[in-house]
């Protein structure tokens, strides 16, 4: 596992450098908001922090070895963060890195969508499972920066809703997503019975609990 490399950096592109290392010249991906930095450090010597990842084939293509480096260390922590999302993986990970990832973090915890909905590659249904998945560990990387919590109405309860959730939790939802889905099929259907809710929720959904 390569954790660092030094080198003379040799050349910046939106996507890329080029260190030199000893007799060679290492190209190396990097995120677009190290790009400035970069820009600036042009023929210093300078240590990026890394991940070694091996791209997926896509259209037909091999599967492709590929050292990722950052500026900061916290970068590459909030990337393996950010690998792990549901439906993001390396590839997308990386070029939604188009932010400091303060910014980024203080969006999640504002459960700003709208704000994460501007990262390349990150779409309202990505943005929620980011805001979701990746709440808990936001503060360490927010930082000073300042949050714009977004007002969420308040979503009705009553006792057949709870008990509709009840039962997805036990058919395997988890409890979030389980109160997300009956509160959606609540406000489109005129029951109050737990047993009728169940049964939209399974019916509007691809996946078995």
């Amino acid at each position: 596992m390569i954790d660092r490399i030094r080198g003379k950096l040799l050349s910046v592109e939106p996507d890329r450098v080029v260190l030199e290392c000893g007799p060679l010249d290492v190209e190396v991906a990097i995120p677009a908001c190290d790009v400035a930095a970069l820009h600036a450090q042009v023929g210093t010597t300078l240590i990026l922090h890394t991940v070694f990842q091996i791209d997926s084939p896509v259209n037909g293509t091999v599967a492709t070895p590929k050292l990722i480096g950052f500026v900061e260390a916290s970068t590459r922590s909030f990337y393996r963060a950010l690998v792990g999302v549901k439906g993001m993986g390396g590839r997308k990970a990386l070029r939604a890195l188009a932010q400091p990832t303060k910014d980024i973090a203080a969006a999640i915890l504002g459960n700003d969508i709208k704000a994460l909905t501007t990262l390349p590659e990150v779409g309202k249904k990505t943005a929620e499972t980011i805001a979701r998945e990746l709440q808990d560990i936001a503060p360490n990387f927010a930082g000073s920066a300042p949050v714009a919590r977004t007002v969420v109405e308040p979503q009705p309860t009553s006792p057949w809703i709870d008990n509709a959730v009840l039962i997805l939790v036990e058919l395997g939802l988890k409890p979030a997503d389980a109160r997300e889905r009956v509160q959606r099929e609540a406000a489109n259907t005129p029951s109050e019975d737990a047993q009728d809710l169940v049964r939209a929720v399974l019916a509007n959904t691809n996946t078995t609990p």
